[in-house]
């Protein structure tokens, strides 16, 4: 059986990723946190584990948002990457 494998980029493509396999879940976030982040009303988000994840060109920044919050983005664009979460 094949696995399905994503790849893409941001704004600048200064960051680039691969993912492995298929998401484990996909969601609209619309809690302020996310919003404030982004800029936008929404967000759409797919959960994959941290292990299917591979940054292909640059790894991107991190902050910690909130508590057990971890968001990544890109350091030349601003982009927002990923919301990384303890729980």
């Amino acid at each position: 059986m094949r696995v399905a494998s994503r790849a893409g980029g941001y704004l600048c493509s200064g960051v680039r990723y691969d993912a492995e396999g298929d998401p484990l879940w996909v969601a609209h976030c619309h809690c302020t946190s996310c919003r404030k982040a982004s800029g936008a009303p929404i967000v759409t988000w797919a959960g994959y584990k941290p292990n299917a994840i591979d940054w292909t060109e640059v790894d991107p920044k991190q902050s910690s948002s909130s508590e057990g919050v971890l968001r990544r983005f890109c350091s030349d664009c601003g982009t927002p990457l990923t919301y990384e979460s303890t729980r």
